[in-house]
């Protein structure tokens, strides 16, 4: 049913994203294979490319003259892009105003108004769920069994603290998938796009494949250095402040598995942003390396590499690991 948009991906991605655009093409061949079992709840590390990735996705296939449209929550009233017609427009924009299972069932009647073949993308879908996220997804899944609905249907959720209350086996009748960073020949290709002239390697050993740390440094002249005190530095000495003052410091580990075993130290450090699940169907492989465990990892190798720094200049917190 979705290979037509597949199609469209990889004629007109990088026309309609820009030229520094890596339009990783096997993710995106893995996702709307997914797609085919019903409704995929997408989560992965910010600055992964989720909602970028996904709005090529649906601007591609507007272009190739297929029905997608991708909401963003995150703006009041949300933004949309795609053809929706004027019943549509008015359910998309009471989706930020409704409890968890109207909520929900307001997605589904979204999808069933767009009909078959076509994509349907909700951006910001952590933002809306509000503490019930099995209601929402389990009010959403029998809207579109009701409706017997063959729209393709992406709910895409930007931060990570929402997997904690979830599980792969938790999702009744929506696939839960991760959409990790890029591996190391697609963050090549960014960052020699953008002017990388260095090692890529050494690069990478920084910024893990991640698109938005790449973007970053870019806009730093490459300045590793730079990046590392003024962006990367003052979130981990905040985090760990809060561990410290949790009395939580003796729990911490470099191991992001150790981290994520304990449910206190956890929840700090995903309402953060600096730790992310590993749950779910995998769109890309996922390499082995220090900051990445079996079921956690950080989101960026380069909190580890101030972690040893960060450490020393907090009080009381002069422990080594």
């Amino acid at each position: 049913m979705l290979e037509a948009y597949l199609n469209a991906y990889e004629q007109h991605a990088e026309r309609v994203c820009g030229r520094h655009y890596i339009p990783r093409i096997h993710t995106i061949e893995r996702l709307l294979d997914i797609l085919e079992a019903g409704p995929v709840l997408l989560h992965g590390p910010r600055g992964s490319g989720k909602s970028h990735l996904l709005r090529c996705l649906a601007l591609a296939g507007n272009r190739a003259g297929l029905r997608s449209v991708y909401v963003n929550l995150y703006t009041e009233p949300p933004i949309i892009l795609g053809r929706l017609g004027r019943a549509g427009v008015e359910l998309a924009r009471r989706l930020s105003a409704r409890e968890a299972p109207v909520r929900g069932s307001t997605i589904g009647r979204l999808a069933v108004t767009l009909g078959r073949r076509s994509l349907l993308i909700i951006d910001g879908f952590d933002w809306m769920m509000r503490g019930k996220p099995l209601q929402l997804l389990r009010s959403l899944v029998e809207t579109l069994t009701l409706g017997g609905c063959e729209c393709g249907v992406v709910l895409v959720a930007s931060g990570e603290s929402l997997i904690e209350s979830m599980s792969a086996s938790a999702i009744h009748g929506a696939t839960l998938a991760l959409l990790w960073h890029m591996g190391r020949d697609d963050h090549e290709r960014l960052a020699s796009s953008l002017g990388w002239r260095g090692d890529p390697g050494a690069l990478y050993e920084v910024t893990g494949g991640s698109p938005k740390a790449v973007y970053e440094l870019s806009r730093l002249s490459w300045s590793v250095g730079e990046w590392l005190v003024t962006r990367i530095k003052p979130l981990v000495y905040h985090v760990l402040s809060r561990v410290l003052e949790q009395g939580m410091l003796p729990e911490l580990s470099k191991r992001p598995d150790d981290v994520g075993a304990r449910l206190r130290l956890r929840r700090i450090l995903l309402e953060n942003d600096i730790l992310a699940s590993l749950e779910g169907v995998r769109l890309e492989p996922i390499e082995e390396a220090e900051w990445i465990g079996r079921t956690w990892a950080w989101q960026l190798p380069a909190y580890l590499r101030v972690y040893d720094e960060v450490l020393k200049e907090l009080p009381l917190g002069r422990r080594r690991f």
